[in-house]
């Protein structure tokens, strides 16, 4: 990668949304890519840091982007967009080379003093995981700003399942609940006690910014402004009623699910009742 290309890079400010899965991440990255001052990534969740960094299982994401750019590379009609396709390949050369990560923004930012990309599978990331890609991105001359999102872990949890019943992967998700309280990779994504914990470790607890998908979504004026505020970007008004690939309808839990799913996350709730009291909603399960 060239100096000179590089240096585009400098004094610049990253925006890495860290998670939560399901707890209004695709909301927030679309609202913040409308900011003139903001360059979001084409691809929204990169699953750069996670592959390379994360838990084993999750290099997946190289293999599956590889095998994405060989298809795009194809002689044949592409369904996706040239600005698409180019940057689907430029991602998976960030496998072989991970300097690809800084071209891939360097090549890409104009004027704009912020840069954004937003995966939840970030939220796997140990202290050790995020410290190594604080350093990467900080040599870069860059600030690191992570955004945590945190919802209800019960409801968030049976949104996650609500989505999987829509891709097809689970025939009922009312009827899985309780049954995938037992699996441990996908309960991994509602434990904002070890997500924020490995965080603070990396960043400082002033170093990370932090929201309530509740509170963004019922009082955008005041806890959206608190979060793009602490971003260090200017206020502008969000449209709430387009909640990218949201569930509206309620969860409908029974109460005998809903008890096993407070159990299932009680750890989870005694860390934000402990480290944010009166700031969780008041809607939350426990």
């Amino acid at each position: 990668m060239s100096p000179k290309l590089l240096k585009r890079l400098e004094g610049k400010t990253m925006l890495i949304g860290a998670g939560a899965q399901k707890a209004g991440t695709s909301w927030l990255f679309r609202h913040l890519a409308e900011d003139p001052e903001v360059y979001a990534s084409p691809i929204k969740e990169l699953h750069f840091f996670d592959a390379w960094l994360g838990p084993r299982r999750l290099a997946e994401f190289d293999r599956s982007y590889r095998e994405k750019a060989a298809q795009m590379r194809r002689p044949l009609p592409r369904l996706a967009a040239p600005r698409m396709s180019s940057a689907v390949i430029e991602r998976a050369e960030m496998s072989e080379d991970r300097t690809a990560y800084l071209r891939y923004f360097a090549a890409r930012v104009r004027r704009e003093q912020f840069l954004l990309e937003f995966t939840p599978g970030y939220s796997l990331l140990d202290e050790r995981g995020w410290s190594r890609a604080r350093r990467f991105l900080e040599r870069a001359g860059l600030t690191v700003r992570p955004i945590f999102l945190m919802r209800d872990p019960v409801e968030r949890h049976m949104s996650a399942l609500r989505m999987q019943q829509r891709k097809g992967l689970v025939a009922d998700a009312q009827a899985a609940f309780r049954g995938s309280l037992e699996w441990s990779a996908y309960r991994a994504h509602g434990r904002y006690d070890q997500a924020l914990t490995a965080l603070w470790r990396a960043f400082g607890e002033n170093g990370v910014v932090i929201g309530f998908y509740e509170h963004v979504f019922a009082a955008p004026e005041r806890h959206l402004r608190a979060l793009t505020d602490a971003l260090g970007l200017a206020w502008r008004a969000p449209d709430v009623s387009q909640r990218v690939n949201a569930a509206h309808a309620p969860s409908a839990l029974s109460a005998a699910d809903r008890a096993a799913g407070v159990a299932a996350f009680r750890d989870v709730y005694d860390f934000v009742n402990a480290r944010f009291g009166v700031e969780k909603p008041a809607s939350w399960s426990a």
